[in-house]
């Protein structure tokens, strides 16, 4: 049908989706990064939709990364806390469908 219409860009994540609203999705972001007294890092996710499952990660080289969290929040926003025994490095959230 996006070719009858010529849509552009294509929805290539159209089949994989519950339902076709999931596809225009407000950006997750991370924010307000600050490292906590006791070693800790947290920071601010935003964006996410409530009801779906997330899922945090972390990297050390940006190549691999490994789930160091998975919740299913209530709102659209929530505080993540690492744990300190968790090596340093970069941090993503993606959102599970």
């Amino acid at each position: 049908m996006q070719e009858i219409f010529a849509v552009r860009p294509f929805l290539y994540g159209a089949n994989s989706v519950s339902s076709l609203a999931d596809l225009f999705l407000p950006t997750i972001r991370l924010q307000a990064p600050q490292f906590l007294g006791n070693g800790n890092f947290q920071f601010n996710v935003t964006g996410d939709v409530s009801g779906k499952t997330n899922i945090v990660q972390n990297s050390a080289d940006l190549k691999t990364w490994t789930n160091v969290a998975t919740n299913n929040p209530g709102s659209n926003s929530y505080l993540f806390t690492t744990p300190t025994s968790l090596p340093k490095g970069f941090f993503r959230v993606r959102q599970q469908f």
